[in-house]
């Protein structure tokens, strides 16, 4: 039997836990870049109809439901409200601004991925991730849908 000393495995799990982010650092931006693109698509909803306006609402609906679960992963480790101004955004064309969003979506996947690893809030940042690869698939779907 191979003998594992345990100050090796000390400093392995050291430089894994230094290679991580800090849950919180990054947080306002995402939650600024998630509550511009909801109030894309809620801006969209109000234009559309039928199986486009569904989409924008169902994007709208899941995209505040993820800035509340990072204010709230925000608050249970920071124990403070996290302050997003807004972003004063202007509405751009809906293909602009479709494109705009699935490129930050993007940024989100990637952003949620790299805090999966976190021991205590990983699976959150986790099914964050899932949920915003979801969007991804529900933009496509609302560009192919309005021919953007």
């Amino acid at each position: 039997m191979e003998y594992f000393d345990p100050r090796e495995q000390v400093k392995i799990w050291q430089r894994v836990h230094q290679t991580q982010p800090n849950v919180t650092e990054g947080l306002q931006p995402m939650v600024a870049i998630m509550q511009e693109n909801a109030a894309v698509y809620s801006h969209l909803a109000r234009q559309l109809q039928g199986r486009g306006r569904e989409l924008a609402m169902r994007l709208h609906e899941q995209q505040l439901a993820a800035v509340r679960c990072l204010k709230g992963v925000h608050r249970l480790v920071a124990g403070g409200v996290l302050q997003v101004g807004s972003s004063g955004a202007t509405m751009e064309s809906s293909e602009a601004a479709l494109r705009k969003a699935y490129g930050q979506t993007l940024k989100t996947v990637t952003f949620c991925e790299s805090r999966s690893a976190d021991r205590e809030y990983g699976g959150v940042f986790e099914a964050l991730g899932v949920r915003q690869r979801e969007q991804c698939r529900l933009l496509a779907e609302l560009m192919g849908l309005l021919q953007v």
